[in-house]
């Protein structure tokens, strides 16, 4: 049976059983097989159990390309291609503010606040301190002391 999201790239297998490294079992041997069927395929597993790290050590070992993550968006592709150039963030930055209208923010700490949470709070500091000045120097919001006054 086929995944709806994933289309023809994804495949769900029920397993035939349940038991404590059941799952861990056929995922070694999904990997094998797809392995010997695809030499250059790359394996993800999304996993907290650390308990897959000998057995990403043997495929590697073996020249399979595997790495274990906590959740999709921890693959370092899928970070990279999420982040967003400055330019961009600050175009999402901009079209966020024009829809607060009356409610942007007004102090220097709320805009910081709210630039982190427009991106799940994925920026560090100076990447913030920087959205700030490149809006100031667009001339869409001036920054007296601690206030951010629109322009």
């Amino acid at each position: 049976m086929h995944c709806s999201t994933w289309g023809n790239k994804a495949e769900y297998i029920k397993i035939s059983s349940n038991g404590p490294n059941a799952l861990d079992f056929h995922i070694a041997f999904h990997i094998g097989q797809i392995a010997t069927n695809d030499p250059t395929a790359y394996f993800h597993i999304i996993s907290k159990d650390t308990g897959f790290d000998p057995l990403i050590q043997h495929l590697k070992s073996r020249n399979v390309f595997a790495a274990r993550s906590l959740s999709v968006s921890a693959i370092p592709l899928v970070k990279a291609v999420n982040t967003k150039s400055p330019t961009e963030r600050l175009a999402i930055i901009i079209t966020h503010l024009q829809r607060l209208k009356n409610s942007k923010p007004g102090t220097l700490k709320t805009l910081s606040n709210t630039i982190g949470t427009i991106f799940q709070k994925q920026l560090t500091s100076p990447e913030i301190d920087t959205m700030i000045k490149g809006l100031e120097s667009k001339s869409l919001i001036k920054i007296n002391e601690t206030k951010a006054q629109n322009s």
